[in-house]
């Protein structure tokens, strides 16, 4: 056997374990690589012109929150830092929460490796999590919204949320019922920060009424800075399930009404 053929042969596995698929003219590409809850590293690739934006659309930091990791401080950041440095490709930046470059079409191909990569090495620092013991507040909502809703309608988990740009954003839930969706983000305590932020930038560029946006935050009331409360409730509707858990059911029965009658 010669490295030519071991190449072919590497060459045509990673062809036939990719997916590219149309998105409004835009591309999803279901990359050779898996996630750690075993689905494939998606990136979006969005024409600009004559160049290409590659973009892992926020999922590997997002699974860092989900996980109750603080990426603003400590050995995440650092860690981070230096992933985002090791990629070393010109025009790779970190919007909010997305790994993303916008390259030439030749360089397609060699950015969406890079940052399907890059997106990955990221994920894996769940690791760094120190509420792992204890079960995550996205894990709460999730069972208490099948709970609720799973037996009248339809509740997706880590469902994505359409956003401007004809992009999808994955928040915690999605309960549909007869054509109306409504879309519910844990905001968690574990990373306050980061929490409020992930939730406010997914829903403030969503295209979502903003009836249909519930931001379900972890304790009471009382345990939240209002100019936090406040914000979230300029682009949903905010709940505290854990203070009543029959706010979380009216507010999405509320949303998806007049489905109800």
């Amino acid at each position: 056997m010669s490295d030519r053929i071991v190449k072919a042969s590497l060459l045509r596995c990673v062809n036939d374990k990719t997916d590219v698929l149309d998105y409004d003219g835009d591309y999803l590409v279901d990359m050779p690589f898996k996630r750690v809850d075993g689905d494939a590293v998606r990136l979006l690739v969005e024409r600009h012109n004559d160049e290409f934006r590659v973009s892992d659309r926020g999922d590997g930091l997002e699974s860092l929150l989900d996980a109750g990791v603080n990426i603003d401080s400590g050995a995440a950041r650092e860690a981070i830092k230096q992933i985002k440095r090791s990629v070393a490709l010109d025009g790779l930046s970190a919007d909010d929460y997305e790994l993303s470059a916008l390259v030439s079409a030749d360089r397609v191909g060699c950015i969406l490796n890079d940052i399907a990569i890059a997106s990955i090495r990221i994920e894996s620092l769940t690791a760094l999590s120190q509420n792992r013991p204890a079960r995550k507040f996205s894990t709460v909502i999730s069972k208490e919204l099948s709970g609720l809703f799973s037996e009248v309608a339809d509740v997706k988990l880590r469902a994505p949320m359409p956003q401007t740009g004809h992009r999808t954003r994955r928040v915690t839930a999605s309960v549909s019922l007869n054509n109306r969706t409504a879309y519910v983000q844990a905001v968690g305590r574990s990373d306050l920060e980061g929490s409020v932020a992930k939730c406010y930038y997914a829903f403030s560029r969503s295209t979502v009424p903003q009836l249909r946006r519930i931001s379900a935050l972890q304790g009471v009331e009382n345990d939240w800075d209002e100019e936090q409360v406040h914000d979230l409730n300029e682009v949903s509707n905010v709940v505290f399930p854990e203070q009543s858990i029959a706010s979380l059911d009216e507010v999405v029965r509320s949303a998806l009404e007049p489905s109800w009658l």
